[in-house]
């Protein structure tokens, strides 16, 4: 497609659509600041490319170029007062930001242009969520799906109120639904396989891991979540191998060393064990779960003294 949009531009210079929809492959293959210059180019041709501007703004966006990126949601207002993707567009930056509350003004103007605006409900509710009012999350969740019966992502943010509702069932629920309208969503499949995992239905929760790094193969945290179930079901073995593959892409999360430490003891590798919680506590000098890691680590190894110190440290930082 890239190079018949090549071709389509040399042939036709002049066509802006030509250029958003150039910009748009180049974002979606990873060159997002080579996609800027298509876009720029598009709505040279045409201020009033609508597509050009949201997705030139979104760019920004994911590149956290936020000024630009509000810049540009404005020209796009100007453009069209009434198109709810401007507003919408302002209302993620805002989010981004953690200016959630002029998000929410952003969203609710999207609504107010478009009531029929169902990502609009979808990003109110996700704010809402964070700012911890579940009840209107699950409100403008619920909106959104009435709206739009195959909005994946309206689906997925309603499964993550029900998970903070521990509502497992209705969480289980969504996610499936989030699946089954964007069977891509690696983060649904990682949260349906914790659920199946809370249950102790470990071949699920695993076969759920498996295709959420198979849609997704640096998703670094499935491969963690997987190595919890493996060590649930008594594989330590197979449950380090993910720690260091989760590791190996991530090494800046302290709780796969925890976890890894663990799992090291059930082994007998202490040695192994204590690295691991060192590593962790490197990371967050204030970790008294890996303290306590050290602690039951040096009390296997018959070391009292040292089991003592690091427990009371634990104990210090408000473990457990």
């Amino acid at each position: 497609a890239q190079v018949d949009l090549d071709m389509a531009i040399l042939l036709d210079p002049s066509r802006s659509d030509y250029y958003a929809n150039h910009g748009w492959n180049l974002k979606q293959l990873g060159g997002y600041y080579d996609s800027i210059d298509s876009f720029l180019k598009a709505i040279e041709l045409n201020p009033e490319n609508t597509y050009a501007l949201n997705s030139l703004g979104l760019t920004y966006k994911d590149l956290g170029m936020y000024d630009q990126a509000l810049e540009i949601a404005d020209q796009y207002i100007e453009v069209d007062p009434n198109a709810p993707d401007a507003y919408n567009l302002k209302g993620l930056v805002y989010s981004q930001q953690s200016d959630f509350r002029k998000a929410i003004a952003e969203y609710e103007k999207a609504i107010e242009v478009d009531p029929t605006f169902s990502d609009g409900y979808v990003n109110l509710g996700a704010d809402y969520r964070t700012l911890g009012n579940l009840e209107m999350a699950l409100s403008a969740l619920n909106t959104a799906i009435e709206l739009d019966p195959t909005n994946a992502d309206g689906y997925y943010d309603r499964g993550l109120v029900h998970h903070d509702l521990d509502n497992d069932d209705a969480a289980f629920e969504d996610y499936s639904n989030t699946i089954r309208y964007n069977p891509k969503y690696h983060e649904a499949y990682l949260n349906r396989g914790n659920i199946y995992r809370r249950r102790g239905d470990y071949d699920n929760a695993i076969a759920d891991y498996d295709r959420a790094i198979a849609v997704f193969p640096q998703f670094w945290f499935a491969y963690w979540n997987r190595g919890i179930a493996y060590s649930e079901m008594g594989d330590y073995e197979q449950a380090i191998e993910d720690y260091n593959v989760a590791l190996s892409m991530y090494p800046y999360y302290k709780q796969i060393y925890n976890s890894l430490g663990i799992d090291y003891n059930n082994l007998g590798e202490y040695e192994l064990a204590l690295e691991a919680y060192q590593h962790a506590i490197e990371l967050d000098p204030d970790y008294g779960r890996a303290y306590y890691g050290l602690g039951h680590t040096y009390e296997l190894m018959d070391d009292i003294e040292k089991a003592r110190e690091n427990y009371q440290k634990a104990e210090a930082l408000g473990y457990p």
